[in-house]
């Protein structure tokens, strides 16, 4: 692709890795029989065992969730009833396998898109039962990597926090960071999830607004892979289980409802110059696409005849951030009266 400007002509097309890239997968849930438990077996879902039966993960019709123009929708949570004390996993886990090394395909980024709402549970009293609600990502051997949650429990006033959470591994275990981010009540919002695994950098952004970028995804021990993604419910409260005086997991009647579940892999965007100007004084100002970690060297040339040169004072450069770079000023383009730019890229 070329692209002329005054007094220069730019040169941002390179060709990107081959492999299998675009869209792997996506469920809108019209092809899911509604009810309960109708998740897992359908297009290879799974669900956690140790709550089969408890009618926590399911597929609502549009006249059952409400929301017009959706058609079926996926759920988890939802059900109150005080689980029997032999069930002590407090992840309730409904997830789409998936068998993907993103690096070895040269489709290192995998982007993961899903639309999701939260009913609040609407028990009384002054220890309303809320759980937590996230969407996880696990390796092709079923080891977590990482999440983002939706906290939906209660605080001593009664309040939940609503706030947005993302995984962090501290060396030893798992840690939650605020993002900063709140999710509401009884409205769809969309999440994008965007992890680089070669990189192992990851971004988020809710309705289109960052939640967090370029943030360290996994740092264990474990292979850093693209295996299952879950839609995970984190079961706060215990309460006496009927007819015992042991405790039980309590669950709320608060669920999360998702839709239109999508994932896919791409090669890192080639590199592209987005602005290029000429001040009074003849030098020039670049910026270009780049990715967060890898390498970028800006060559120039002084007409076709020339080789590309790479020359230009701190031009080679390893990119802090995803996105448009810093804005690079090329003094010795003074009194040139044309000159051709490229730029390289190196993989970290």
């Amino acid at each position: 692709m070329l692209k002329f400007l005054t007094g220069v002509l730019l040169i941002i097309r390179l060709l990107s890795p081959a492999g299998r890239c675009g869209e792997q997968y996506y469920a809108g849930f019209d092809a899911f029989t509604p009810g309960f438990e109708t998740i897992a077996g359908t297009e290879g879902w799974l669900a956690s065992s140790s709550h089969a039966g408890r009618a926590l993960n399911g597929v609502d019709a549009e006249s059952t969730h409400g929301l017009a123009g959706i058609g079926n929708a996926a759920f988890i949570g939802g059900n109150a009833a005080v689980l029997p004390p032999a069930i002590t996993n407090r992840t309730v886990n409904v997830r789409k396998p998936f068998t993907l090394d993103p690096v070895a395909l040269g489709q290192e980024v995998m982007i993961f898109r899903v639309n999701f709402g939260i009913k609040d549970s609407t028990l009384s009293g002054t220890a309303v039962q809320r759980d937590n609600f996230e969407f996880a990502f696990y390796n092709t051997s079923s080891q977590l990597l990482g999440f983002v949650q939706f906290d939906n429990s209660t605080l001593s006033s009664g309040v939940p926090v609503q706030k947005i959470w993302r995984s962090s591994w501290t060396g030893a275990s798992f840690t939650k960071l605020d993002t900063g981010g709140t999710f509401l009540y009884d409205v769809l919002q969309e999440i994008q999830v965007r992890i680089n695994y070669r990189t192992n950098r990851w971004s988020a952004a809710l309705d289109g607004v960052d939640l967090f970028t370029d943030e360290v995804f996994y740092s264990g021990s474990q292979t850093r892979n693209a295996g299952p993604v879950a839609a995970q419910m984190q079961i706060i409260s215990t309460a006496v289980y009927p007819g015992t005086s042991q405790m039980g997991l309590a669950p709320g009647n608060n669920y999360m409802l998702f839709d239109d579940f999508a994932l896919r892999t791409d090669p890192v965007p080639d590199p592209a110059i987005l602005t290029l100007t000429k001040s009074p004084g003849g030098s020039a100002q670049l910026t270009w696409l780049s990715e967060a970690l890898y390498k970028y060297q800006l060559e120039y040339k002084d007409g076709l005849a020339s080789s590309w040169k790479k020359d230009l004072p701190s031009s080679f450069i390893t990119a802090a951030d995803t996105g448009e770079s810093a804005v690079f000023t090329d003094s010795t383009a003074t009194g040139v009266a044309r000159r051709f730019y490229r730029i390289v890229r190196s993989p970290p």
